[in-house]
């Protein structure tokens, strides 16, 4: 866990030094932005619209109009999210462990299920073409 932690902080802070965003502005940016915004590509695509990424966009614009200063608001969540992540330890993670399992195996299974229901979803489409 430990190293698959140093790798994803590792693959965050490059990001952020070639960015010239902070670390904590890329970790906002990719969890609460990126991840969510593929995960709706993903479902717009099962469902063959474009309501939810859409919508995301629309959010995310307004969001960023309105805030003021995003260095001060990504670092409030932050520490909100190393808050919750540390939470856990009633179940004998700490927070290292919790952010492998919520922010890595957690977010990779969102993307094999979708990527499962897209690829059961195709192989019908062709089932179907193929019996017309």
């Amino acid at each position: 866990m430990q190293i698959i932690f140093k790798i994803v902080s590792a693959i965050l802070h490059f990001v952020a030094d070639i960015s010239g965003l902070s670390y904590v502005e890329i970790n906002i940016v990719v969890y609460y932005f990126i991840i969510p915004f593929t995960y709706l590509v993903l479902i717009d695509s099962l469902w063959g619209k474009h309501y939810l990424k859409i919508s995301f966009i629309l959010i995310s614009i307004m969001f960023f109009i309105f805030i003021n200063d995003f260095k001060v608001f990504s670092e409030k969540l932050f520490v909100i999210s190393v808050n919750f992540l540390g939470s856990f330890g009633f179940l004998g993670l700490n927070y290292t462990y919790s952010s492998v399992v919520f922010c890595v195996f957690v977010v990779i299974g969102i993307y094999l299920v979708l990527a499962v229901l897209l690829i059961l979803k195709r192989k019908n489409q062709l089932k179907y073409q193929n019996n017309i």
